[in-house]
């Protein structure tokens, strides 16, 4: 090492930060043209809006946000970026901070009401320093508060969840609710000593982090064609129909056994449509006492099938845990070879049904499921098969679940 020894000390160059960036965005500025793209099919343009809440004298202004928005929204480890503009004389104002705060509310019988903090980040913007009582706040500030991915509760982290508000106001009482906001403190030193005011500025917030399905399909796989060339695309499950207990062994009916087809993946987004096929089987005198009476068409109102998209909504606090569900979408059920069904003869018979089912009108549901500190959102698709009059039937409605996963963005791509 003594070979270097001979090159002479050399002082290093000083070092001057260089200016911020500028704020970037995928999409061309007033003066700009994007001269060639070649966007990810279902990509989301970036919001370029601004959302403006004011509140007096004081002015919060938020970058990023859809045109018209009416709440400002944020996504998955986004940044929430955006100006404080004061409108007064801002001499006396002695601190400013800004802080995002992420609560859970959950209100059960068992626990009573509790309040889970989700994220508690303060971002000082201004404060006066000692002695120096000549300089004074700005009437402009920029600020940027990151959310995180996961908190921490009892020890364990969970990753952020969504807004969310889910009431059920009868038995077991369960009250849910996840809202996040920006809070903006500005102190006031008062004069002749007196205590400092200070002055709360509230802006609620909402936070949709996008889920993915594991990968995409062109369109919706069709059974026939699908179900003997590619099985693996179909998810197959099994239940049975038992008839009712009968007096008379001889004349109780013999159960119908049952298998309903889903696609595989078991993940789907929020507007997709989820194809389902219903399968059953059994002898002609099962199937008779299973449909309606007469030998016109089936209508979808006297259907002895229904298919619809259930979601679970569940606590688990200190004691039991409350669960409540609620019904987010039905299906159009019908019945794809009704003739076979009345001229076969007797013996074992098959009956299918196909029937596409999403979730209902926008607003049902709006984020897919999560778990977050003991809540816990499920879903799940349930297939009903009830004769008519189901009090005075030979045959016991069934009830089946499949349980399912929504996420935000569609499995299956637009037409």
């Amino acid at each position: 090492m003594d070979q270097f020894n001979h090159f002479p000390p050399r002082a290093l160059p000083l070092y001057s930060p260089s200016p911020p960036s500028p704020r970037y965005s995928e999409d061309p500025a007033g003066d700009e043209t994007r001269l060639e793209a070649s966007p990810r099919l279902g990509a989301r343009v970036t919001p370029r809006g601004i959302f403006t809440k004011a509140f007096g004298s004081t002015t919060v202004v938020l970058f990023g946000q859809a045109l018209g928005a009416q709440v400002a929204s944020y996504g998955r480890q986004a940044t929430a970026e955006g100006t404080l503009i004061l409108e007064q004389d801002t001499r006396q104002i002695s601190e400013i901070v800004v802080k995002l705060e992420g609560r859970l509310h959950i209100v059960t019988e068992e626990t009573g009401a509790l309040r889970i903090s989700t994220i508690e980040v303060s971002c000082p913007l201004w404060a006066q320093g000692p002695g120096a009582a000549s300089s004074h706040c700005p009437e402009r500030l920029d600020f940027a508060c990151r959310f995180p991915a996961t908190f921490k509760h009892e020890s364990r982290e969970y990753p952020l969840p969504p807004s969310f508000a889910s009431s059920f106001c009868g038995f077991p009482l369960l009250l849910v609710k996840c809202v996040y906001s920006l809070i903006v403190s500005i102190t006031k030193e008062r004069r002749l000593g007196f205590l400092p005011k200070t002055k709360i500025v509230h802006v609620p917030l909402e936070y949709h982090p996008l889920t993915f399905p594991p990968f995409t399909l062109p369109t919706p796989p069709r059974f026939l064609s699908a179900v003997k060339l590619m099985p693996e695309q179909w998810h197959q499950s099994s239940f049975v129909m038992h008839p009712r207990p009968s007096s008379k062994p001889k004349s109780r009916l013999a159960a119908i056994e049952c298998q309903v087809f889903i696609p595989a993946v078991r993940t789907f987004g929020l507007r997709d449509t989820i194809p389902l096929h219903l399968q059953i089987c059994a002898p002609l005198a099962s199937l008779r006492a299973l449909l309606p009476p007469g030998d016109g068409p089936i209508s979808e109102g006297c259907s002895p099938v229904r298919v619809y998209l259930r979601r679970k909504v569940a606590f688990v606090g200190r004691g039991a845990p409350t669960t409540r569900v609620l019904r987010i979408g039905e299906a159009h059920v019908k019945l794809s070879n009704q003739p076979e069904c009345r001229l076969t003869p007797a013996g074992v018979q098959t009956l299918d049904w196909e029937c596409a089912v999403r979730c209902g009108p926008a607003g049902t549901a709006v984020v897919g499921g999560f778990c977050a500190a003991g809540l816990v959102v499920t879903d799940e698709v349930v297939v009903e098969l009830s004769p008519p009059r189901p009090a005075f039937a030979s045959l016991l409605p069934v009830q089946h679940t499949l349980p399912i996963r929504l996420v935000t963005e569609a499995l299956f791509e637009p037409a």
